[in-house]
């Protein structure tokens, strides 16, 4: 078992090194195991250098990283996060662009839905393309 998306603060980076001994020793204590090559610290301008160990190993300091879904920074930077979600939108798009592609094709036509009465809007449009389609006629 493995301990995941745990956030350890301190004031300094020898009071973060205790504390990251007590984690492991009481994560060792029920069963669980923290990797320190997958173990990343991060400061502030105000912090001096240092180089932050667990077991003999150096735990590799960041600028940024991914933290329940969100990308953190210290210098609070969103450009990153918005980043991420565009690059995420775009690939969940292409993920879908042939069936939108096959879809709008085969349907000849958009639909247009607007804010207020999306559901009388959108059954109205297929509708009238139903009875178009079908050779049906009648109000629509």
């Amino acid at each position: 078992m493995f301990a995941d998306d745990i956030v350890l603060i301190g004031n300094d980076p020898s009071t973060l090194e205790t504390s990251l001994k007590t984690l492991k020793m009481v994560a060792q204590s029920i069963g669980l195991e923290i990797d320190p090559g997958k173990t990343k610290w991060m400061k502030n301008t105000f912090t001096r250098d240092y180089f932050l160990r667990m077991e003999g190993s150096v735990i590799e300091e960041v600028s940024s990283y991914i933290y329940l879904g969100q990308a953190i920074t210290m210098d609070n930077d969103l450009s990153i996060e918005i980043g991420r979600r565009r690059r995420a939108g775009w690939a969940t798009f292409d993920k879908y662009r042939d069936l939108i592609r096959e879809s709008h094709k085969n349907h000849g036509m958009g639909l247009k839905i607007s804010k207020k009465n999306n559901d009388k809007t959108t059954n109205h449009k297929r509708q009238a393309h139903h009875k178009a389609d079908s050779g049906i006629k009648g109000n629509t």
